[in-house]
């Protein structure tokens, strides 16, 4: 049998695989676990088809992916582990903790089909809607002191600054996406339509609003000022 687990929660994550080996000790289950890329591809295929002198052999393997495409087994395994009473395969693909990442994720074609054969289990923290917030404050709204206001309830602006020029960046781009009417916009949820269409800029303000980001972007990374009053000179000095 497969179970396919993924989220944010670490927490629940590693008490769930804890609980899982602890149940596997008792049943006598002999224990593999391994983080994808696999280097050696044959060793992990042995492991899967090994038998004991008894014809069978009662395993847990656990894979840890940070992305679906480093599972490296075939759909054809994966589908004879899914109907393997002997086996249970337990696959830990850990999503990005950003919303729309996380989102894409989990519409991806693989990961879908995974689904359709095993047992999933997702643990997700609960849902923080602040980033949807202050893009919509910023692109819908025009509000900068809304936007900052936003800003400020955030305790830790330090775990949250890449979510939110992430969220920033993915606001333009459907922006953009809407107007060219393309595959990208035509592939978005209704409510994520209904919202672009409520954004009013120019082409200047969309090429001056990338322009920040990126500067954004590196200066979070590369300089030493103070990350909070990075994101807030970003707001002040839009449009």
């Amino acid at each position: 049998m497969i179970t396919l687990i993924s989220g944010d929660n670490i927490d629940q994550v590693t008490n769930f695989l804890k609980k899982k080996k602890i149940d596997a000790r008792k049943n006598s289950f002999s224990i593999f676990e391994f983080t994808c890329p696999i280097n050696d591809k044959a060793e992990l295929i042995d492991i899967l088809y090994s038998q004991d002198i008894f014809g069978s052999q009662s395993k847990l393997i656990i894979l840890h992916a940070n992305n679906i495409a480093n599972i490296i087994l075939s759909d054809d395994i994966l589908e004879f582990l899914s109907k393997d009473k002997a086996t249970e395969l337990i696959l830990n693909i850990n999503s990005s903790e950003n919303s729309y990442n996380k989102f894409q994720f989990r519409n991806l074609k693989k990961y879908k089909n995974l689904m359709k054969i095993s047992t999933v289990r997702t643990f997700d923290l609960p849902k923080n809607y602040v980033h949807f917030n202050i893009s919509d404050a910023i692109f819908i709204d025009r509000d900068k002191q809304k936007a900052l206001t936003l800003l400020d309830s955030i305790e830790d602006i330090d775990k949250e600054i890449f979510a939110i020029i992430s969220t920033l960046h993915n606001t333009i781009r459907g922006y953009i996406s809407m107007k060219y009417n393309n595959k990208t916009y035509n592939a978005l949820h209704p409510f994520v339509k209904k919202k672009l269409k409520n954004i009013k800029m120019t082409k200047k303000e969309v090429d001056n609003i990338y322009e920040s980001l990126y500067k954004l972007d590196k200066g979070i990374k590369y300089n030493k000022q103070d990350t909070r009053s990075q994101i807030q000179d970003f707001v002040i000095n839009l449009y």
